[in-house]
């Protein structure tokens, strides 16, 4: 890896001048519009132990979101919750794809689909891939600081519901966007990431593969006049400049090395988080990382144990 970027440029160790007053003003203006929300049951995802509701909530310039709200029959609550911030795909889900649905009967479960995605594409129809680098030219009003924007949305409507224990919320999340809202909405009891999208993007895209990350490769290599435009906006992202913002643990994913962002790329992040950031080697396992997760995060909720697949707990037996 190289520290200089493609036109020869120093990488940043700096925010941007504006840094603060472009984020302040993001949270000055979603505050002054209602969140509206309003919840439907959703029979087919309900059961004899949860209910489920599709929600709408108005986010920042009053775009209408999309989230589903699941919550236990048994008692009132408050009960602890599992905020599922939004991945780079078009749809979200009750609970990601692969996780035990029953971990819905103790604790509350919310995913929120940010504008662009299913059952929030009008205006905006987002496109994946492509809506990491949509937009990219204008700070101001590039997509992704709307998807900031509605996932602090999205935690202040949760903690806007008598059945959530408003101090056990775990921030579930794939991307550098789950640190950037628990940094701007300090509301979570811990948050799980897996930065790479944004986190030193001028100095670790180059010659690196793999989804999101190669929409910046297209980009730049399609666009070589805008690629200081692309890094001028993607600076604002960028975790390091959030880190001292983040006072509770935070799980950040790596990968195995010889990959886009192996673990040792990202200790510059965790030290500037501070003895509350642990960084975990992915050994690209479903189960194996869901495992780890699952338990880390039962951990901050207070739970006595999570709720595992029955799939993950099966041995796989080697062939011959």
């Amino acid at each position: 890896m190289t520290s200089q970027s493609i036109a020869g440029q120093p990488a940043a160790n700096a925010p941007p001048a504006d840094f603060d007053a472009y984020w302040g003003e993001l949270l000055d203006e979603l505050a002054t519009q209602p969140i509206a929300a309003e919840e439907t049951e959703l029979p087919l995802r309900s059961d004899e132990e949860t209910t489920c509701y599709t929600v709408k909530l108005s986010g920042w310039g009053n775009y209408r979101l999309f989230g589903y709200l699941s919550i236990p029959k048994k008692g009132n609550g408050p009960f602890p919750a599992y905020y599922y911030l939004p991945r780079h795909m078009s749809v979200m889900e009750v609970v990601n794809q692969g996780e035990s649905v029953h971990k819905r009967r103790d604790c509350i479960t919310f995913s929120i689909a940010c504008r662009g995605q299913r059952n929030a594409d009008e205006p905006l129809i987002g496109r994946f891939p492509g809506m990491l680098t949509d937009g990219v030219e204008d700070r101001q009003t590039y997509p992704m600081r709307g998807w900031v924007a509605d996932c602090v949305r999205g935690l202040e409507y949760l903690l806007s519901r008598p059945e959530v224990d408003a101090d056990h919320i775990a921030g579930v999340g794939y991307s550098d966007i789950a640190l950037l809202a628990a940094a701007l909405k300090p509301a979570l009891c811990c948050v799980t990431a897996i930065p790479g999208s944004f986190y030193r993007t001028r100095e670790l895209h180059h010659g690196c593969h793999g989804y999101p990350i190669e929409e910046v490769n297209d980009y730049v290599r399609c666009y070589p006049d805008r690629a200081e435009t692309l890094y001028e906006t993607f600076s604002y992202f960028d975790p390091r400049w959030f880190a001292d913002k983040i006072d509770i643990p935070c799980l950040l994913w790596g990968e195995p090395p010889m990959s886009y962002l192996p673990t040792d790329e990202l200790k510059p992040l965790a030290e500037a988080i501070g003895p509350n950031a642990e960084i975990h080697a992915s050994e690209q396992s479903r189960s194996l990382d869901g495992i780890v997760q699952e338990h880390w995060l039962a951990d901050h909720l207070g739970l006595k144990s999570p709720v595992l697949p029955q799939v993950w707990a099966v041995p796989v037996e080697s062939e011959g």
